[in-house]
């Protein structure tokens, strides 16, 4: 029976430490750094309106002939080869422009990119730059935990442009009241996610703890351990449920918010599927050890049930016994 019962405690063993990572991921440079709720991609943030437009339109025009000879086919061939060097050099400026906006983040006097966890948030460059595919990240710096000052990633940047060589402000570089709004709302959102996690992560804990005390108490307490073990094991899946929700739903509604109203100036956000897909496994597992617990529960409590039963059956028929023993006179 004892064999049995470790499952629970490695379920809650489990369902504890992703919610401890989920909680801590972020919580210092480079710890877990993929692991973020939201991630701003500010790389190329302005580009409309400090980077010059190559102007593609304004190419010259082929003159129309039937033929490859005479004074039609040389005009022909100039503005052939006219066309050919405007498109040569649109080409090198698109490339200029590329690398302009690889640096453009570091002109204005910001970073790559701001990611936003649990309990803080953390900026940085992506490596080995911000168009390679599949980018690493080089975090240079994270906020102080639950510091909710320090998330609004909003006041951050304005302060971060205001200070910068340009000395820019975030409507400087096109950044509307709508998309202002919906960056107001992630402190909000974040502090929320916290709580939540927080509790849950905490539940979970003395999940595992109740769990390895059943070890030892379920034999001579069968009904009172499983009901407590089913109760909080029961609680922190619900917590890490509601958790769950509020960031799988908030996140991926707030970096929408952003790109609908940000694209246009070159602010990208995604949402975390990595920290999304470690949470839920936190949950799973807590749910399947309040499953467990509630079994044992049902279990028991049938069995005491089937044992009182017994119990007035013996009796009854040792009352029985003694009467025939015994008959009146």
């Amino acid at each position: 029976m004892r064999f049995v019962i470790g499952f629970p405690i490695v379920l809650s063993v489990v369902g504890f430490v992703l919610a401890i990572l989920a909680l801590f991921a972020g919580e210092r440079r480079g710890f877990l750094e993929e692991y973020h709720i939201i991630m701003l991609n500010t790389s190329a943030l302005g580009h409309t309106k400090l980077l010059p437009t190559p102007a593609g339109d304004n190419k010259p025009t082929t003159t129309t002939t039937t033929g490859g000879h005479g004074i039609g086919g040389f005009f022909s061939k100039v503005a052939h080869s006219a066309t050919a060097a405007a498109g040569a050099v649109e080409s090198e400026l698109a490339k200029l422009g590329d690398k302009f906006a690889d640096k453009l983040a570091d002109e204005i006097g910001i970073h790559e990119f701001y990611s936003l966890h649990v309990m803080n948030a953390c900026e940085g460059e992506f490596a080995p730059n911000a168009t390679a595919p599949g980018a690493g990240y080089n975090v240079t710096n994270c906020t102080e935990p639950m510091n909710a000052g320090q998330m609004n990633v909003s006041a951050l940047l304005d302060q971060q442009l205001s200070v910068g060589p340009l000395g820019l402000s975030l409507s400087d570089l096109g950044v509307t009241r709508d998309l202002q709004h919906e960056l107001n709302k992630i402190p909000g959102l974040l502090r929320a996610i916290a709580v939540l996690y927080i509790l849950g992560a905490g539940l979970a804990g003395l999940s595992m703890l109740a769990s390895a005390a059943g070890l030892f108490a379920y034999a001579r307490h069968p009904r009172s351990t499983s009901l407590a073990n089913a109760g909080l094991g029961a609680l922190a899946a619900l917590l890490l449920l509601v958790a769950n929700l509020v960031t799988t739903v908030g996140g991926s509604k707030a970096a929408g918010a952003i790109n609908k109203y940000g694209d246009g100036i070159g602010l990208r956000a995604s949402s975390g599927g990595k920290f999304v897909a470690i949470t839920w496994a936190a949950f799973a597992a807590m749910c399947l050890a309040a499953a467990y617990w509630t079994y044992e529960l049902f279990m028991a409590r049938k069995a005491r049930r089937s044992g009182r039963g017994g119990a007035s059956r013996r009796f009854g028929e040792k009352q029985r016994y003694s009467s025939e023993e015994n008959p009146r006179r």
